[in-house]
């Protein structure tokens, strides 16, 4: 398994430069979500060149390297890049299939799973009306009426921002300053309000704050811990402390400055798909953030080869995991596309329901006949 710190400059990742002095700014920075994708997919593809590595499942005895089957998975604004990466790695392989003499194998990527992601801004900006403001979520509206009100007078606004951001074409290069604004104005009308319910955005059941934030990073700055992973103790630039960082206030600002959380990465998906690579999308039922509307949203009117099928003959079904006789959660499933709710779950389902998350992960990475759902939990059990 790795675990990838990315972009630069967050968890215990850092760039570094060659001049003697180390002032100023390394020579080039991540600020968009496609930049970083490049780098995943070069760091991923010369990785796996390595004869004793992650990839590497054996060593023939001409020298050739076979590589093991791999799987992405990322949540929250993983829903945002993953796609991206995904995408490229597909480009990369079909360049190194076409140049052998390059000496770089192509990636065998086989599926992605995306937690509560943030793929279309345009179908989750819309949903946070229709999660805080009506019934859709199970639950009667959060959020008093002229709240809504001035909500629902805002979203066509926030659409328009949006399209306008979105709105490239081949090279053309999306505008910084169009993607800012629908950025800006978007989070301000229709995420924001949410506040007032002094519930997380991550999970309408659970206080504002996580504690458990500060365990993981106490986790992994523990000398020990540190040791073991054979973290540079004195890393070299970016003004990286080499400690572990869980959020970088200058990530966030280069990401914001390009309006990069304002952009689709439905286009990618649909090129993952196309390429034959599994897609999961889960979402628990208790996020608001990336809440699991919005993605059902985007994931029906995704446009791709099998998409009549998945509308027509993909009803939401139930799931069960072994030992409990209630739902899990419900399913959708048709081609090479998944998408799942997850009860009793807000934004970090794996948390959450953790038994759950499992049994879902298990079942997507070790696929028995059908898809993730249609099982009884006797017939988990013997999984």
């Amino acid at each position: 398994m790795i675990f990838l710190d990315q972009p630069m400059g967050v968890g215990f990742s850092y760039v570094s430069w060659k001049n003697a002095s180390r002032s100023g700014v390394p020579p080039s920075r991540t600020l968009t979500s496609a930049d970083g994708a490049r780098d995943v997919s070069a760091f991923l593809h010369l990785l796996a060149t390595q004869p004793i590595g992650p990839f590497t499942q054996r060593v023939d005895e001409n020298g050739r390297i076979h590589l093991r089957d791999f799987h992405m998975a990322g949540e929250s604004y993983a829903g945002r890049y993953l796609p991206l990466m995904a995408s490229r790695i597909v480009n990369d392989n079909e360049h190194y299939l076409m140049h052998p003499e390059e000496g770089i194998m192509p990636l065998p990527l086989r599926s992605i799973l995306i937690g509560n992601g943030m793929t279309s801004p345009r179908h989750q900006n819309a949903a946070y009306y229709d999660f805080a403001c009506t019934d859709k979520s199970g639950h009667v509206p959060f959020l008093p009426e002229h709240t809504c009100e001035t909500m629902k007078a805002k979203l066509p606004v926030c659409m328009d921002l949006l399209a306008k951001c979105n709105r490239h074409r081949g090279n053309v290069p999306y505008s910084k300053t169009a993607c800012q604004t629908a950025l800006t104005f978007c989070k301000g009308a229709l995420s924001e309000p949410w506040r007032q319910t002094n519930a997380s955005f991550y999970d309408w059941k659970h206080p504002v704050d996580y504690e458990e934030e500060t365990y993981m990073e106490a986790y992994l700055n523990h000398n020990e811990t540190r040791r073991m992973l054979g973290i540079d103790p004195f890393p070299i630039g970016d003004h990286h402390d080499g400690r572990f960082a869980a959020w970088s206030d200058r990530v966030f600002a280069d990401f914001q400055s390009t309006g990069d959380g304002a952009r689709d990465s439905t286009w990618a998906v649909q090129h993952v798909l196309a390429s034959g690579i599994r897609v999961l999308s889960y979402s628990g039922r208790r996020d608001f953030i990336c809440n699991f509307l919005g993605n059902a949203a985007w994931i029906d009117e995704l446009v791709w080869s099998s998409e009549q099928g998945f509308r027509k003959q993909a009803p939401l079904e139930d799931w069960f995991i072994p030992g409990r006789r209630e739902r899990a959660g419900q399913f959708r499933h048709y081609g090479n596309l998944t998408y799942v709710v997850v009860e009793e779950a807000g934004h970090f389902a794996p948390l959450d329901q953790p038994a759950s998350l499992l049994a879902m992960f298990q079942r997507w990475i070790h696929p028995a006949p059908g898809s993730i759902g249609r099982l009884d939990p006797v017939q988990l059990h013997a999984i």
